[in-house]
Formats: C-alpha cells, sequence, structure tokens
C-alpha cells in the first residue's frame, strides 16, 4: 500500500491524464523561456544531490550485514575453548547431546565441506553441519540451534543510527534488500528491522552455497531486482568491505557505498566507491531525504 503511489498504475493514470491536457489544451505560440529562473530551483544547494544527479536515480538500496547494519566480531568458525562451556549448555538445553568441543567439531566439519566443493568461494549451511555434527535425519529442523549457537559464538547488535536510517527510506518507497555472507539467524539478528526489507530482494550466502565475493551472487541479485524493473546502475549496494561489497558490485553496474561509520567496519582492501559514508546520516542527505535523527519513530 506504501508503494501504490508508484505503482505501474497509478502511473498509467498519471500519464494519461497528462495526454488529455495536452490534447485538449488551447495552441499558443512559443514564446522565450528564461532559462535563470529554472536553474536557480534545480542547482538550488539544499535540493542538489550527488548521487540524484549525477548518475542514474537510485531506485533501489541493498545492504551488507555484519560491519554494515550490525555490529560483530569477526565470524570465522574456529575452535575456542573459552565458548564450548557455553555451546554445550545450549545444545544440550534444546535436547541435544553435545560434541566435547563444539567449535572444534565445527571447525572440522567446515573445512571438510569446503574442500568438497568446487566453487572458489563456498559457503556451508549451518543447519546441515549440525545434522551433520549431532548425527540427525535430514527432516530435523536445525534453525533454532543455530539461532542459539550463533548468539554465543557471534554475539551482535545492530549498528547506531541504522535503524533511524531506514525510516526515510522505507518512507520514500525505495526498495531495500540484503546481500551478505550469513546464517539463517542474520535476520532474526537485526529484531522489527527486518520487516523493512524486500524477501526477494534479500540473498544470503547460506542459501546458494556460495559466498561473496562470488560474482555469482551479484548476478543473482540483478536478475531478482529485473523483476521489480530495476537494473544494477539504478541500485545501491551499501557494504564495509571493499573486495568483498564494493570491487564486485562495480564489476556488475552497480553504484557502491562504503560504510565506515564504526570502529569494527573496517576491512582491509583499496576500492573506489561513488560514496563513502562516515554515518547513516550521509546516506540519506545523499538520496535527498530527511536527516534520520529527526525521526523517533519505532519500529
Amino acid at each position: 500500500q506504501a508503494l501504490e503511489a508508484w505503482s505501474p498504475q497509478r502511473y498509467g493514470e498519471t500519464l494519461t491524464s497528462l495526454y488529455r491536457e495536452l490534447i485538449t489544451a488551447e495552441q499558443t505560440h512559443s514564446s522565450f523561456l528564461d532559462p535563470q529562473p529554472l536553474l536557480d530551483v534545480c542547482l538550488d544547494r539544499d535540493s542538489f544531490h550527488f548521487l540524484c544527479s549525477a548518475r542514474p536515480r537510485i531506485r533501489a538500496i541493498i545492504f551488507d550485514l555484519y560491519g554494515t547494519l550490525l555490529i560483530a566480531p569477526p565470524g570465522r568458525i574456529r575452535p575456542d575453548p573459552q565458548v564450548d562451556p557455553a555451546l554445550r549448555e545450549v545444545i544440550a538445553g534444546l535436547g541435544f547431546h553435545p560434541p566435547a568441543s563444539p567449535t572444534t567439531a565445527l571447525d572440522h566439519v567446515v573445512r571438510r565441506h569446503h574442500l568438497a566443493s568446487d566453487d572458489p568461494h563456498p559457503e556451508v549451511d549451518l543447519r546441515e553441519l549440525w545434522r551433520d555434527l549431532l548425527k540427525l535425519p535430514a527432516d530435523v529442523d536445525m534453525t533454532d540451534l543455530v539461532i542459539a549457537t550463533e548468539r554465543v559464538r557471534l554475539p551482535t547488535s545492530v549498528m547506531p543510527g541504522a535503524e533511524a536510517m531506514l525510516h526515510p527510506i522505507a518512507d520514500a518507497g525505495l526498495p531495500m534488500g540484503i546481500l551478505s555472507n550469513a546464517q539463517c539467524n542474520a535476520l532474526h539478528e537485526l529484531g522489527n528491522v527486518a520487516m523493512r526489507f524486500e524477501p526477494r530482494l534479500t540473498v544470503l550466502s547460506h542459501q546458494h552455497g556460495i559466498a561473496k565475493p562470488s560474482p555469482a551472487l551479484f548476478t543473482l541479485l540483478a536478475t531478482r531486482l529485473s523483476e521489480f524493473g530495476i537494473h544494477p546502475e539504478e541500485t545501491l549496494i551499501v557494504g564495509n568491505d571493499p573486495l568483498h561489497d564494493i570491487t564486485p558490485a562495480q564489476e556488475q553496474g552497480f553504484q557502491t557505498a562504503l560504510f565506515t561509520g564504526h570502529p569494527d567496519s573496517h576491512r582491509p582492501g583499496i576500492a573506489q566507491p561513488d560514496l563513502t559514508l562516515t554515518s547513516w546520516t550521509c546516506l540519506t542527505q545523499a538520496l535527498g531525504l530527511a536527516d534520520p535523527t529527526a525521526t523517533g519513530k519505532p519500529f
């Protein structure tokens, strides 16, 4: 309903109305149009925005998760004796028999699956790995276990300012999605913020067995955007990793924004994004939207 004003039906009705006005309008002779008033309006400093004028206008925005919308420690799976007791407690609490060192067992099975993959950027689905480790049938749903264990192993919090930033973008009718190296727990970590994202534009690595910077994920995203009539050059990819977010997105024609607004956001690598975001206010200002700090609306 929020997007009704931009629907094909409404667009067609508006266009038809304009044509009718032109057809029935009284004919007049052409006269000189002073360009200065038009330039004064179009080039006003408060309404001139780099992203909206120098490049194709933005019609969709796709976000990375970790280091961008979520604060999180490094996500690499590795043996961690300090975390093992808490993981064992969680696994046992869900009715399963945990291995002696869950982190070591998980590290070994991840390595095995990566070696078995022919893709240069393989990804695993933790639900399948836990079924393997705990010797469970394939029809046992491990989503709750992944959510619970990842909160112990990889605690996250929503990036400051991210929630407020999403309000004016959603209010403007811009579709938003996610492209991230993430597991089935990722959207749960966003809480109510997750409702702001279009499911068809949400691409998580565990769903496809490949991880960024694989071009295949960006190609898949472009295909899904095309179903909305949106092209890559009309889409802004927002991420914190020059090599995994910015470079592969640019190679497929997307516009890019590098988020550097938190100490945990920094990732190594050199890239030349279309925009560098030192805060979420930079994004809304570049899009010509309201300052996100000015809204107090809850999700």
